[in-house]
């Protein structure tokens, strides 16, 4: 099939991806032809008392807490040291005291996050992650151990994951829960916030069998002269991926998963040699939601945004998951990119091989006969429009002015109207 013409490797300088990225939010910003008004917050709705949990009483009820008909309340405050501290080293946790819907917390661990593209700093619409029992081991908030605030400064429609993860999970592919939140930072209102369930062993008990195996996060590999590598599996690059959950074993899973990868890509046996260390049923719908959802920095496009788990309940063999969504429904171009050329080591040893391109083609063709619904996708944008739209309006520090929240809106509908005729003209269904 001429669209998939199976290549090796993409064209343009490697890091084209990466430097387009980091333009995106400056580019923004100058795009803004209104300033962003100085407004209350509006009010909020009555919600249900939070749940604290502690060693006397643990349970998870996070769908109570990760769901897009509700904007928590989230008041940070941290002392004059700690926002020094975090100004110099944004990574590294600082005590700080947090309130949840009026709930007071013992004190938590805060950090920022982001990084190429989201990064902002405190003076800005920083995002924050919220260690919840880094001085308390036992404390957790609807069953969940962290919080993690995204800033959407990347996304004007504040719905790109909601949208996106509706799909992944329709599908079957295993992915964290969104919620909404309203943060305050030492009194001063920072915004509108999608709150993400952070990916850990409370994630893997929700969609594995066995959820006791090892999970790493294949994120940016930082040099100190600051520049960076994405992750993939290459064998100088497997030590550094980082564990999140299970038993430490020195990256030795990583390794000989990585080792199978460099002497199987492009091989004429690559499809069956590696099927007996990854669930190549998983990973084909994983990259074909990636392609409908245009995730452009996720594993196949960008090596970026995914995590890796051993799954002990299917002889250890690798389920890729995917993660952090702003940067999804995009066309390629707009990266430079052609989904025909997919830079991963997987995915391209994949599409260059008769079988496995073959099975990518029945996986899409499965996903929009049996997990694309467009009026309930359409309704997803409804729904959170009509939650969240007081609140986008009352951001004191979001960087889109309303007429572009509102093409961002206009084009994700746009996208869900036409993208499966796009899937069915490029794999030839």
């Amino acid at each position: 099939m001429d669209s998939c013409k199976p290549y090796t490797t993409i064209a343009g300088p490697p890091r084209l991806c990466a430097i387009l990225t980091s333009m995106t939010p400056l580019l923004l910003m100058l795009a803004c032809a209104e300033l962003t008004p100085e407004t209350a917050a509006p009010a909020f709705p009555d919600l249900p008392d939070p749940e604290l949990e502690s060693a006397e009483g643990w349970s998870d009820d996070g769908d109570q807490l990760f769901n897009r008909l509700a904007v928590h309340q989230v008041e940070i405050t941290l002392d004059a040291d700690d926002l020094t501290a975090l100004a110099g080293e944004p990574y590294t946790y600082v005590q700080g005291d947090v309130t949840f819907d009026g709930l007071a917390l013992d004190p938590v661990g805060v950090r920022l996050k982001g990084h190429i593209g989201s990064f902002r700093e405190l003076s800005g619409k920083a995002g924050f992650k919220i260690d919840l029992n880094r001085y308390f081991p036992d404390q957790k908030l609807y069953g969940q151990k962290q919080l993690t605030l995204n800033n959407a400064v990347t996304d004007c429609s504040y719905s790109k994951e909601h949208l996106g993860y509706t799909l992944y999970r329709a599908a079957g592919v295993p992915v964290p829960r969104n919620g909404f939140a309203w943060v305050r930072v030492n009194g001063q209102d920072y915004g509108l916030y999608v709150l993400t369930e952070t990916p850990d062993d409370q994630l893997l008990e929700r969609h594995f069998e066995e959820p006791d195996g090892n999970l790493y996060d294949g994120k940016y590999l930082y040099y100190d002269n600051g520049g960076y590598q994405l992750m993939d599996f290459w064998p100088a690059l497997a030590p550094y991926f980082e564990q999140e959950e299970g038993e430490d074993v020195a990256n030795a899973d990583i390794v000989a998963f990585t080792s199978e990868v460099e002497t199987s890509v492009y091989q004429p046996d690559f499809y069956g040699r590696m099927s007996s260390v990854l669930n190549w049923e998983r990973q084909h719908t994983h990259v074909a939601i990636d392609q409908l959802i245009g995730h452009l920095d996720g594993y196949s496009m960008n090596t970026n945004n995914y995590r890796v788990y051993f799954d002990p309940a299917d002889q250890g063999r690798a389920v890729l998951l995917p993660f952090d969504l702003d940067y999804a429904f995009l066309s390629a171009n707009v990266w430079g990119m052609n989904w025909s050329y997919p830079r991963a080591r997987l995915t391209s040893a994949c599409w260059a091989d008769a079988e496995c391109i073959e099975a990518q083609r029945e996986s899409m063709d499965w996903v929009l006969q049996n997990a694309y619904d467009e009026n309930e996708l359409q309704q997803v944008i409804d729904e959170v429009e009509a939650l969240i739209t007081p609140y986008v309006e009352a951001d004191p520090r979001r960087e889109c002015n309303m007429a572009q929240v509102g093409n961002y809106r206009a084009d994700l509908r746009r996208w869900v109207r036409a993208r499966p005729e796009q899937m069915e003209d490029f794999w030839e269904l």
